[in-house]
């Protein structure tokens, strides 16, 4: 399948992103079989579990930082890998991004224009209002500090006798400074009312989307498919501009859940960590082992191959699927197992004629998956900037809590070399989980449009510059090649995710599977040595002073711990080789 489907019933090519027309067989850009896929993620009610897309989707409806960092990495670069993003709906996110942006933009448009007229009108009150909206934000902040309300007025009004103060021994007596701030009031009154209507408008259309609409009973992550008219105007602001993007991200959500067992995951990043999407990294586990025949050996030991170890891995984690009773809500059973080919974008940018099938075209985004004999040729036969790892995934509490393992291997037959690195991403900030909260009095849309309304003339440069920000992609000049257009960075849920888990239980858990993964791993590798003829009793110290050595506390959720051992190395140490055999 190489099309989407568009919202207007044309289709969007999956490899160049091209929106066709309706009815093409074939896309008009690079030539590739128009083919719609079955029902994309978010075309539907959204599972009631899955709260973190509904929560996310909140987020982007209420933090402008949030939604325009999700805009710019998913929806800019028409030639940027997606970002893998575990455990939520992206496209069902990106579009609520895009329609509060779109709604932020023609209320600061309206708020403009009538400022503009205030300012034609009483110039003086203009004034006055900005010199005591002044202090008020530098004690308190743009969005208030949750202190009372009182003091908070008490400033208000220093600040103003202040300024009256101060313009009447600029320019006159006091009564001069009142008359002139008062005139006109036919005029100012109607405008400061429309001002006013406006911003309570915009808080309301807000507070009620977030804390009724999107509700664990009403949800749902395709604003198509609600009854509300309202509700689908609101939330389709603005998905015109960024629809072939949209698509886009709609296939690569697609592809990513169906999980083709003849294919690779290819992880294109830019930055420091190959592991985009998995949130934290915690250091790495690094085992460099001599092989050694087994002492009862009778016969030369079978070579080992690099693939064949990790299907034997593969297959001894996938049998804790059926450990029910080991975790609670039996999460084993969705552990998912991928073959993954991370790929650096400034590396694959100078080198992708190096590695087949990875990016086809500098017009065109890198693949998202690869055939499993050329991933698995990787396995066997690494590039320095170009390897093949086999993550293991946990999702846990409604997709709110995800451990990753990402297991790589290689030999010489002389040598075996392991490494494993354990990723964690935490729970969503636990301020977007407010709408699910009850409102406390004075802190509702009537409160917050006061407040927006005190401070109004401070914001005028920020939403100037709402209005009048785009989206510019990288320029690219003719034979120059931009990494930045090509690399994955940060997911949606590592833009949202906390710093840490928010729980005991959560922390726990968290160690809970670093440790069974941990755990099955050693056992499994130790086990394909010994069938193959290996002594194994040099991996057996170092999984045992591993294990032993790993102290593990839980502090507010924290996880706290070392993984030393001999033979071993984690983070930026340097590698020990344990006791040669027969040493002791």
């Amino acid at each position: 399948m190489t099309a989407g489907s568009a919202t207007n019933g044309s289709l969007i090519c999956r490899r160049c992103s091209f929106q066709n027309r309706p009815g093409d067989n074939y896309c008009e850009r690079c030539g590739e079989p128009a083919i719609p896929p079955p029902s994309l993620p978010g075309e539907g009610p959204t599972n009631l579990e899955d709260g973190t897309t509904r929560y996310l989707c909140a987020a982007a409806q209420r933090d402008p930082v949030f939604g325009d960092s999700a805009i710019a990495e998913y929806l800019v670069e028409r030639v940027r890998a997606i970002p893998p993003s575990p455990g939520v709906d992206s496209t069902a996110v990106l579009r609520e991004a895009v329609a509060a942006r779109a709604r932020r933009r023609l209320r600061d448009a309206i708020l403009l224009v009538l400022l503009a007229a205030f300012v034609l009108v009483n110039p003086a009150l203009l004034i006055g209002w900005l010199l005591v909206a002044l202090p008020v934000k530098a004690t308190f902040g743009s969005r208030g500090s949750g202190r009372p309300q009182l003091v908070s007025i008490a400033v208000a009004v220093g600040a103003l006798l202040l300024t009256v103060v101060v313009l009447s021994n600029l320019g006159g007596s006091v009564d001069g400074v009142l008359a002139a701030a008062t005139e006109n009031p036919e005029r100012t009154v109607p405008l400061a009312l429309l001002i006013f209507g406006v911003l309570v408008a915009d808080e309301i259309t807000v507070h009620h989307l977030v804390t009724e609409r999107f509700r664990r009973s009403t949800f749902v992550a395709d604003h198509r498919s609600v009854p509300s008219n309202w509700e689908r105007i609101v939330r389709g602001l603005g998905h015109g501009a960024f629809q072939s993007a949209l698509g886009r991200v709609a296939t690569a959500a697609y592809e990513s859940t169906a999980q083709n067992d003849n294919q690779a995951d290819v992880i294109v990043h830019r930055g420091a960590s190959p592991f985009v999407g998995a949130g934290r990294t915690q250091e790495p586990e690094i085992i460099a082992l001599p092989l050694e025949p087994a002492e009862d050996a009778s016969e030369e030991p079978t070579p080992i191959s690099v693939v064949d170890l990790h299907q034997h891995v593969a297959e001894t984690l996938a049998a804790l699927r059926s450990a029910s009773s080991l975790t609670p809500g039996k999460r084993l059973e969705g552990l998912r197992d991928r073959e993954q080919v991370l790929v650096p974008a400034d590396r694959l940018a100078t080198n992708h004629r190096t590695l087949p099938g990875v990016l086809i075209d500098l017009d065109l985004p890198p693949a998202q998956h690869l055939p499993l004999t050329i991933a698995r040729e990787l396995a066997e036969r690494p590039l320095e900037w170009a390897r093949y790892y086999r993550c293991y995934r946990i999702e846990t509490w409604d997709r709110d809590l995800t451990t990753s393992c990402y297991f790589y291997a290689g030999t010489d037959q002389r040598m075996l070399y392991l490494e494993w690195t354990h990723c964690v991403l935490p729970p969503i900030k636990e301020h977007y989980r407010a709408i699910d909260g009850v409102t406390k009095i004075g802190a509702g849309p009537l409160s917050a449009s006061v407040g927006a309304l005190l401070l109004l003339p401070t914001t005028i440069l920020r939403r100037l510059r709402s209005v009048t920000r785009r989206f510019v992609p990288l320029k690219q000049r003719v034979g120059e090649v931009l990494p930045e257009r090509y690399g994955a960075g940060r997911s949606l849920r590592e833009l949202a995710a906390d710093d840490k888990a928010q729980t005991y239980f959560q922390g726990v858990d968290e160690i809970r599977y670093v440790k069974i993964v941990d755990t099955a791993l050693f056992r499994a590798v130790g086990h394909y040595l010994e069938q193959r003829g290996y002594d194994v009793v040099e991996f057996q110290k170092i999984a045992k002073a591993t294990i032993t050595n790993n102290n593990v506390s839980v502090s507010g959720g924290t996880f706290i711990g070392s993984t030393m051992g001999a033979g071993t190395v984690t983070g930026g140490g340097t590698t020990q080789t344990g006791p040669a055999k027969g040493s002791e």
